[in-house]
């Protein structure tokens, strides 16, 4: 047996742990964008629209806590899109009654999303 026998599969042993924490971490450190969205918008202490979402990975969740109108009007398209390319990008357009939650597929990497308790149309892209 040699003398640095026992050092040398130590240190191949630490390595290896070193090389898999390392993979863990770069797998973990770059997750998908997220947008958050809560918006809250009241008058004399009465809620207007309240309304909490989030998007990631294509996914997305709705949630329509208070509207005058008893909806709240989403709008989502991709924040990337350009001034007259957006025409080419697919949005979508939803509502969702006051107490409800709704859960979308399908959405761009980075979506822009606008909620309004008129309608849809009072939404501006970005």
């Amino acid at each position: 047996m040699q003398p640095f026998e026992p050092a040398l599969s130590w240190l191949q042993a630490s390595w290896q742990a070193v090389l898999t924490w390392l993979v863990i971490l770069l797998s973990v450190t770059n997750p998908q964008p997220t947008v958050s969205s809560t918006v809250r918008d009241n008058a004399n202490g009465v809620d207007r629209l309240y309304s909490q979402s989030r998007a990631q990975g294509g996914h997305g969740r709705f949630e329509c806590l208070a509207s005058h109108s008893g909806q709240c009007h989403y709008l989502v398209v991709d924040r990337d899109c350009q001034a007259g390319a957006c025409a080419a990008t697919p949005s979508l357009s939803f509502s969702v009654a006051v107490g409800e939650t709704v859960e979308r597929d399908g959405l761009p990497e980075h979506p822009h999303i606008c909620v309004d308790a008129q309608g849809p149309s009072e939404c501006t892209p970005p």
